[in-house]
């Protein structure tokens, strides 16, 4: 493409090749997500599903705001 320009050489070896292969890091069954909420018997634990549901209830009261004054200002 460019006649005078020097090209530089090519490598002979793949720098990879003499690379040890990666270890892949073995992954945990996957939980469900109601799995979280069970106790070490395996039963629900109503206690931890109801604070669960108070704290999503009071970030949805913080966040709205937010997110109706953003949503009427992209509608203008």
């Amino acid at each position: 493409m460019f006649p005078r320009k020097p090209r530089r050489p090519m490598p002979r070896e793949n720098p990879f090749m003499f690379q040890r292969p990666r270890q892949v890091p073995k992954t945990q069954p996957k939980q469900n997500l109601l799995d979280a909420f069970r106790t070490s018997e395996g039963g629900l634990d109503l206690s931890k599903i109801t604070g669960t549901a108070q704290q999503m209830h009071s970030l949805y009261g913080q966040v709205s705001p937010m997110i109706s004054k953003f949503i009427t200002k992209i509608g203008k």
